[in-house]
């Protein structure tokens, strides 16, 4: 089936789009619990189990970013910031 116009390249984002969450979903159900690189979201596939070492809550869901600022205040009427100088997300750090 041919599609014209702004169908075709909409279909095919979309058939891309569910392979990958079949994929994805593959993946989940085929993973044991001791396995490296866990996939833990299908909604977002960079989610990673990162180890707290809390009594209550050892283990938390997410993404570990690093920022780094100045002590330089930005004053815009009355709110104030650091400037924001580099940010980085943190892969593989548990």
């Amino acid at each position: 089936m041919m599609l014209k116009g702004k169908s075709g390249p909409l279909l095919k984002q979309s058939r891309q789009a569910l392979q990958e969450l079949l994929a994805h979903t593959k993946r989940i159900i085929a993973q044991k619990p001791k396995d490296k690189g866990k996939l833990y979201a299908l909604h977002a596939p960079e989610v990673e189990c990162i180890a707290k070492g809390k009594a209550r809550k050892p283990y938390e869901f997410g993404v570990k970013v690093s920022i780094t600022t100045t002590h330089k205040f930005l004053k815009i009427d009355l709110f104030s910031a650091d400037y924001v100088i580099n940010s980085k997300a943190i892969a593989n750090c548990t």
